[in-house]
């Protein structure tokens, strides 16, 4: 990994140019640490403390070129590490500030700079599509780890952390990234496959837009052998969707561009 990111205030950077170095008011807290990100958390960082703050940047950092000390941790102790930075940060290992504005219902996306480095450094979770907008919901799952998989490997969500404190397997449940939101799984009060009802004409519990188009998604999942719900729908020019099954029968609805 070569590069680290950190989200502020464009006046808090204004003032650092000024003032020869980056300072933040968590080294001076009892964490005595700056918060940064690689690229595939700065979404779920952002949603998390940052909705509805204007005006915010993203320093783009070389990791070689920081003077401080860098530790890779969770001391929350989940599955995710995040880059810490143990004092300052020099501006000259800031190589690029990437302008970061929320959208529509204060939801953020990922600067096409950050996008593009993060395709050149393999960065990117290899999955077979990538979600782009995605609300907060709860399921059950009658096989823990076949839907954890299902949701990591194949929807391309990635772990934030365990609700049982432990691995997430027993009666606990984990917490799973996706784009602008959260998944909780747990396996407590799952049900079995055979008894989800009228498998023909299912409830939609999720719904996501994939990047890339719906079309695109709904070749790759078909490809990698998900189930679907019906056909393909072309609701109109700009608005396309279809349903498949998660690894339970449960309907998830993709929806959007086509």
């Amino acid at each position: 990994m070569k590069y680290i990111y950190h989200i502020t205030r464009k006046s808090d950077w204004e003032d650092a140019k000024n003032k020869g170095v980056y300072r933040h008011c968590t080294l001076d807290s009892g964490e005595g640490f700056i918060h940064c990100s690689t690229a595939d958390q700065i979404l779920s960082v952002a949603h998390y403390l940052f909705r509805g703050m204007k005006d915010l940047v993203i320093l783009i950092i070389e990791l070689d070129k920081v003077k401080a000390e860098v530790k890779f941790e969770n001391l929350e102790g989940g599955f995710r590490k995040f880059p810490h930075i143990y004092g300052t940060i020099n501006l000259d290992s800031v190589i690029e500030i990437a302008d970061f504005p929320a959208g529509p219902g204060g939801i953020f996306k990922l600067p096409v700079k950050i996008l593009d480095i993060s395709k050149t450094e393999g960065e990117e979770k290899k999955s077979v599509i990538r979600l782009a907008e995605f609300s907060i919901a709860t399921i059950y799952a009658s096989d823990f780890e076949k839907s954890l998989d299902f949701y990591t490997r194949v929807l391309g969500m990635v772990k934030s952390r365990s609700m049982d404190g432990g691995e997430g397997v027993g009666t606990g449940g984990v917490l799973l990234d996706a784009a602008n939101g959260l998944l909780t799984i747990y396996l407590e009060g799952g049900r079995a496959r055979a008894e989800v009802p009228d498998r023909r004409a299912p409830r939609t519990c999720l719904c996501f837009r994939p990047e890339g188009g719906v079309r695109a998604a709904y070749e790759a999942l078909r490809r990698e052998g998900v189930e679907m719900f019906g056909e393909y729908m072309k609701i109109s020019e700009n608005f396309h969707m279809f349903v498949c099954a998660d690894p339970d029968g449960m309907a998830i609805e993709f929806a959007g561009q086509p």
